[in-house]
């Protein structure tokens, strides 16, 4: 058996600044206070410069329109086809994504263009579309890669937390649908 140590005082430290901030108390604090407060809790992360664009995707009528992040390497050639990370980030399948530091970083340290899609969120959305619209991106990526500079064959799809469970719903609706081919995934 294993057995591991836990520091009291630190876990008690944690519970109580959870406490009296309200975070994750959906009593006292609404989802979309939550929310506000993550996203005005964000650093900048200058250390990692790159350029950030924003486009919206037009999944058809079932699943509307969708913005999708583009981080790109500042020294960016619209001559040149990139190695690409198809990113989902995390949050609880409510919060959204928070700091965009670790795009930022994987865009920054592999001169690759990240992909961020801003899919929506519980609870005004039910499962699976969070999914569904991040293979509908995922699609339309793989027909339009040369219009964002993506060498689609080099696509790595990834993502923290339920990002990363997104990910591999991905791998597996596309194997069962026959869809888009990625490289790897994390």
């Amino acid at each position: 058996m294993i057995k591991i140590n836990i520091d009291e005082d630190i876990d008690k430290q944690i519970i109580e600044k959870f406490k009296s901030e309200h975070i994750l108390d959906f009593n006292k604090t609404t989802i979309q206070e939550v929310r506000e407060k993550k996203l005005r809790s964000t650093e900048t992360y200058d250390e990692y410069p790159c350029t950030i664009k924003k486009e919206t995707f037009k999944l058809g009528d079932d699943l509307g329109s969708v913005d999708v992040l583009f981080f790109c390497p500042n020294e960016f050639d619209k001559r040149q086809s990139y190695s690409a990370v198809y990113y989902i980030h995390g949050g609880g399948w409510c919060l959204g994504g928070g700091n965009h530091k670790l795009p930022r970083e994987i865009c920054f340290r592999t001169n690759s263009i990240v992909i961020y899609p801003l899919y929506i969120l519980a609870p005004e959305a039910k499962f699976p579309i969070a999914i569904e619209e991040c293979y509908g991106i995922l699609c339309k990526l793989e027909k339009e890669s040369s219009i964002y500079n993506i060498d689609f064959n080099t696509l790595v799809v990834g993502g923290d937390s339920e990002g990363g469970n997104i990910a591999i719903a991905l791998s597996i609706l596309c194997k069962q649908r026959n869809g888009p081919k990625f490289k790897n995934k994390f």
